[in-house]
């Protein structure tokens, strides 16, 4: 099975690209992963919004992988040799790492499908979801209705597709454990636990996120 691990960023997390990286690069190494990052310059405002979408939708137009590793650069790999394929059952298109607010599209695996490349179409053509009070996510009874103000408009938007077609549910997993992924509002056995850490440099700030993985790198 051929994989590609896949992320993305700009001159602004510079720093953090440099202490995260070589994490990344063996965890790619030992598990005989393709690396793929994209650094991105002179972008516009809307450019940035959209550029998560349009790495996704490049990346899967052009591999030649099964399977694609999409983790923001915020996370921090702790084990560098676990094997994700081994620790969790993917029996969808698309997983998502699970959190407080439903899901996060910070951490994604994704299979190489028709489904997978029509999914990230309709979000670039569907554009950026900027509703704050969305009906969609009130209505998460089970995920108490929160709608997450500091993430970026996409997640809100592969949300929303979610929940409002059938189809699209049954072919997503929004339920990566976080003792796989965690956040900041895991448990301390998760984050123990967990192969890598997000630490969500949108509402940490990137001065915090950048001091916080410098410290747990020198634990």
């Amino acid at each position: 099975m051929k994989i590609d691990l896949v992320h993305h960023y700009n001159e602004n997390y510079q720093e953090m690209y440099d202490l995260v990286a070589p994490r990344f690069i063996e965890f790619c190494s030992l598990n005989q992963y393709d690396y793929n990052c994209v650094k991105a310059e002179g972008l516009t405002k809307d450019q940035s919004l959209n550029l998560k979408l349009n790495v996704l939708q490049d990346a899967l137009n052009k591999t030649k992988a099964d399977y694609i590793i999409y983790l923001d650069i915020d996370i921090l790999i702790k084990d560098t040799g676990y094997n994700i394929f081994e620790g969790y059952n993917f029996t969808k298109d698309i997983t998502f790492s699970k959190d407080q607010y439903g899901f996060c599209c910070g951490a994604m695996i994704m299979k190489v499908s028709k489904f997978t490349k029509k999914f990230f179409d309709t979000c670039l053509f569907v554009g950026e979801h900027l509703e704050k009070n969305c009906p969609i996510s009130k209505s998460l009874h089970e995920w108490n209705g929160q709608y997450d103000q500091g993430a970026g408009h996409d997640q809100e938007l592969m949300k929303s597709l979610y929940f409002s077609y059938p189809n699209i549910r049954n072919n997503i997993d929004p339920d990566l454990p976080e003792g796989i992924i965690s956040n900041p509002f895991s448990t301390q056995n998760e984050k123990y636990e967990s192969f890598a850490h997000h630490y969500w440099s949108r509402s940490s700030g990137l001065k915090n996120t950048i001091a916080r993985i410098q410290a747990d790198l020198h634990e």
